[in-house]
């Protein structure tokens, strides 16, 4: 299907745009059902050889990673959250998943992937470990990952960290309203 484009290089403000494009009759996109990506009834293992990174270890080239369907793209509140949720599992020295996988020092940082990804219909959180030494330590980084999201949902996470994460996305919104 051939769908049209429109290439402009005008100087011109929203309001003015918005009507020359109205002014072109465009028809309509179509709607594109993408479905829901297919649930497996227990977890699966998957192993798969890659290239060697040339400027890694060689003796430490194996990544491993945890990964959960999360939620439909379509739930924004559910899809915020988990952004937030992403961020103080992840982003700082003492988030319960870098105390768990980082500081264990099995592998050389997180692997590729780690964090709340919202590129599908339904979205996933992963976490992970590159650098690891062999393929059976990916069972350690699963069994890392586990214990440090169990033990956070038993325990919760501070409220001074939530509301400072709450905090930092209010300023980028109001930074990024001030540059536009």
């Amino acid at each position: 299907m051939d769908l049209p484009r429109v290439l402009t290089d005008i100087d011109a403000t929203l309001t003015e745009r918005v009507a020359y494009e109205k002014s072109l009759q465009l028809p309509p996109l179509p709607l594109l059902d993408v479905g829901h990506s297919t649930r497996f009834a227990s977890p699966q293992f998957v192993h798969i050889n890659g290239p060697i990174e040339p400027m890694g270890d060689p003796a430490a080239q194996v990544k491993a990673s945890v990964a959960f369907l999360t939620n439909d793209i379509t739930d924004a509140f559910t899809t915020f959250a988990m952004g937030v949720l992403s961020t103080l599992l992840t982003n700082d020295p003492s988030a319960p998943l870098h105390k768990a996988l980082i500081d264990s020092q099995l592998g050389s940082d997180y692997a590729p992937g780690t964090g709340y990804s919202t590129d599908g219909r339904e979205t996933s959180f992963a976490a992970g470990l590159q650098g690891l030494k062999s393929v059976d330590d990916a069972k350690k980084v699963e069994e890392l990952v586990m214990n440090a999201l169990r033990e956070t949902a038993k325990k919760g996470l501070p409220q001074d960290q939530i509301d400072a994460q709450l905090h930092q996305m209010r300023l980028a919104i109001k930074h990024v309203r001030l540059f536009q």
